[in-house]
């Protein structure tokens, strides 16, 4: 478990620079910035769902959460860039 967090700790550094490099280069868009959010968040719900037994029951929960996520939060993420990166 132990290992699990370190790699979403990694993870989340790693996508942070990612989103900073593209940024100061200016390839940064409103929706691949909302990609790798939603991204990111899915791998988080799905270790996190790992930790649990698998069953066919748990994984459709799964599923569900994470499709509600990006049909709810892809639009979210994209007003988040808007009000938080500026236009150039």
């Amino acid at each position: 478990m132990k290992y699990l967090f370190l790699m979403e700790v990694f993870g989340f550094i790693g996508i942070m620079w990612l989103m900073g490099k593209m940024y100061r280069r200016g390839m940064l868009t409103e929706q691949f910035f909302a990609v790798l959010s939603l991204t990111y968040i899915s791998l988080f719900l799905l270790t996190a769902f790992l930790l649990a037994p698998l069953s066919y029951g748990i994984l459709l929960i799964w599923v569900i959460i994470t499709a509600v996520l990006w049909i709810v939060g892809y639009p979210f993420a994209r007003w988040v860039y808007r009000q938080v990166i500026p236009p150039k």
